[in-house]
């Protein structure tokens, strides 16, 4: 029983449109998933076990010829099929066939006239029931929750700093199912790791607050141990990243010791600053006006300076 129009067509004619939107002439070097028999039952609705039939049909009326390659994200070769001449003739006169019918949402207009800019047609089949009305595609919602669940993994395993090897053979055959090619997946990992040096940055600011006031005001004992632990867990520090912020906090307040009170929010400053490695125009500016508010002269500026280099250097 049909339930959407894609569900009207032979399964040939599905194939044949699919591979002339995927269409690569004779280029086998730039290839996606969309031209395995995996990424061919993804697009079309057929199943697995049902596609190897029209796929032969298909080549054995010499419309589609298979090759061997590796498409982006794949790591081996497998079967991919594209169009040959005969082939592409067929489903561009098909093509043209299903964009000249009536649309069967929109009065006066034709399938063709209904679809958005660079729209795929067999997408668009695909989410139209027979009856006009539009289907949640499941195929995207799939598609959406495994992309999730791919920046999810990848998200964990930056934060733990290693990638354990069923989150690789996951990850692979995620990349694989999704047919990302590996500009997507590299775009993919940028952005989780953008998102993630936002939230570690915010966790990292109020675990170093917390460290200032139990080493300024508390002092470190048992109890102050136990909730700096519990701290870093809640906020799922990577223990590291947890040493290094102690190690450096640590030198901060051995810093502080050396000079008069009253400097702490000039020495704060550029302390930062110098550990960004580089000193903007907007943040000179602001440790000029600290220095001439507080009365910090050219020499004990010499001084401040050498000894966070000193400190940030060990």
């Amino acid at each position: 029983m049909a339930n959407t129009l894609l569900d009207t067509f032979e399964q040939t004619e599905r194939i044949l449109l699919h591979l002339l939107e995927n269409d690569m002439g004779d280029e086998i070097w730039d290839l996606t998933g969309k031209v395995t028999q995996k990424g061919i039952c993804y697009a079309t609705g057929i199943s697995r076990k049902h596609v190897s039939r029209p796929l032969e049909k298909l080549e054995s009326e010499e419309f589609i010829e298979k090759d061997s390659g590796r498409p982006d994200g794949y790591r081996q070769r497998v079967l991919i099929y594209r169009m040959t001449q005969k082939g592409r003739s067929v489903a561009k006169k098909l093509r043209r066939n299903v964009l000249d019918r009536p649309s069967p949402i929109y009065e006066n207009k034709t399938i063709g006239s209904s679809l958005d800019q660079k729209e795929s047609l067999v997408k668009w089949l695909g989410k139209i029931r027979t009856d006009g009305t539009r289907e949640e595609n499941i195929q995207d919602r799939a598609k959406d929750d495994g992309e999730q669940l791919l920046r999810k993994l990848i998200k964990t395993a930056m934060r733990d700093g290693v990638l354990s090897d069923d989150e690789r053979v996951l990850i692979d055959e995620l990349v694989e199912q999704l047919s990302l090619s590996n500009q997507s997946l590299k775009a993919i990992i940028e952005e989780e790791r953008i998102e993630l040096e936002k939230i570690s940055a915010g966790a990292e600011s109020v675990y170093v607050e917390m460290l200032d006031k139990v080493w300024t005001d508390i002092g470190v004992g048992e109890s102050t141990t136990a909730l700096l632990d519990a701290l870093a867990e809640s906020l799922r520090l990577n223990p590291l990243n947890r040493k290094r912020l102690e190690v450096v906090t640590r030198k901060r307040h051995a810093l502080m010791k050396t000079f008069n009170p009253s400097f702490q929010p000039y020495i704060d400053a550029i302390w930062i600053a110098m550990s960004d490695e580089s000193i903007s125009l907007e943040e000179d500016a602001i440790l000029r006006s600290l220095r001439s508010s507080l009365g910090i002269g050219e020499d004990l500026n010499s001084q401040i300076i050498e000894a966070i280099r000193s400190l940030l250097s060990e």
